[in-house]
C-alpha cells in the first residue's frame, strides 16, 4: 500500500509539473512568436539583400561616366595631382603654387564636378540597388540582435562595381588633397617644414595630419 501510494503521488506531481507548462507556455505566446518573427526576418531579409546584390551587380557591368570611361577618369585624376603634390610639397611659397592651389578654388571644384558626375553615373548604373541591400542587410543584424549577424558581402558587392570603386578614389583624393592644401598653408604660417606630411597625405591620406601635428610639437611652433 506505501509502494503504490507513493506511486500515484510521484504520477501526480509529475502530471502537475507538465500542467504547469503547459500554462506557462500558454501564457506565452506572444515571447514565441516573437522569438520566431526575429528568426523569420533574418531568414527572409538574407535572401532579398542577396537578391538586391545580383541586381546591382548586373548593373555594375557600365563603366563610363558620361561616356567617358571610368579608367581614363581614374587615370587623368591621379595623374594631375601629381603635380599638385609636387607644388605643395616642394614649393608651397611659390606664386603658381600660391596662385592656383592655395588661392583657387579651381582644382578642388573641378574634382568635386567629377565626384558629381560619377555619383550620378553610378546610381545609374545600381548604386542605389547596392545601397538597398547594405541597408537589407544591417536592419536584419539589427533585427537578430547582434553586429556579427551583420552581412558584409552586400558592401563587398558595391564597391566591386568600377564605378563605385572610381567614386570611392575620387572621394580620396579630394580629401587627401585638401589635407594636403592645409598643412602646406600652415607650414607658410608657421614656419615649420611640411614636405613630408604633404608626401604621406598624397600616399596615405591622414597620415599627413598626424605626421604635421607631431612636426609641430617637436619644433615647438605655436599657431599664429
Amino acid at each position: 500500500m506505501f509502494l503504490q501510494s507513493a506511486v500515484h503521488r510521484a504520477i501526480g506531481l509529475s502530471n502537475g509539473r507538465s500542467h504547469t507548462k503547459l500554462q506557462v507556455s500558454g501564457r506565452c505566446p506572444a515571447l514565441h512568436r516573437r522569438r520566431l518573427s526575429v528568426s523569420a526576418a533574418a531568414a527572409v531579409a538574407a535572401p532579398a539583400a542577396a537578391a538586391a546584390v545580383a541586381a546591382a551587380a548586373a548593373g555594375g557591368s557600365v563603366s563610363a561616366v558620361f561616356g567617358v570611361p571610368a579608367a581614363t577618369i581614374f587615370s587623368a585624376s591621379s595623374g594631375l595631382l601629381v603635380p599638385v603634390y609636387a607644388l605643395l610639397a616642394f614649393a608651397p611659397a611659390s606664386k603658381l603654387t600660391r596662385d592656383a592651389l592655395l588661392n583657387s578654388p579651381a582644382l578642388y571644384g573641378l574634382l568635386a564636378a567629377a565626384y558629381v558626375a560619377t555619383f550620378i553615373a553610378a546610381w545609374q548604373a545600381g548604386l542605389g540597388a547596392a545601397l538597398g541591400a547594405m541597408w537589407e542587410a544591417g536592419r536584419a543584424a539589427v533585427v537578430a540582435g547582434s553586429p556579427a549577424a551583420l552581412d558584409l558581402r552586400p558592401l563587398a558587392a558595391m564597391f566591386a562595381q568600377p564605378l563605385v570603386t572610381l567614386l570611392a578614389w575620387l572621394h580620396l583624393l579630394t580629401l587627401d588633397v585638401v589635407m594636403a592644401r592645409e598643412i602646406a598653408l600652415d607650414g607658410l604660417r608657421t614656419g615649420v617644414a611640411t614636405a613630408h606630411s604633404v608626401l604621406l597625405c598624397f600616399f596615405f591620406g591622414p597620415t599627413g595630419l598626424i605626421s604635421h601635428a607631431l612636426t609641430r610639437l617637436v619644433s615647438g611652433a605655436k599657431s599664429p
